[in-house]
């Protein structure tokens, strides 16, 4: 199992890491508490990866 950080998940996206913690927060991209910190596995970023990828490609 591939961990990775908040920071990393939002350079993989592209995005910030505000915008990842939302998502976390609304339950869209699972994480778990790991200490302080939240980690994401890598399948569950493919998994979302593939989800925002059909809203995206729907416009």
């Amino acid at each position: 199992m591939t961990k990775l950080s908040i920071r990393e998940v939002a350079e993989k996206l592209g995005k910030s890491e505000s915008w990842i913690k939302k998502k976390i927060r609304a339950n869209e991209l699972k994480s778990k508490k790991e200490g302080d910190k939240y980690i994401i596995d890598k399948k569950e970023l493919d998994r979302f990866q593939d989800k925002i990828k059909g809203k995206i490609d729907r416009f």
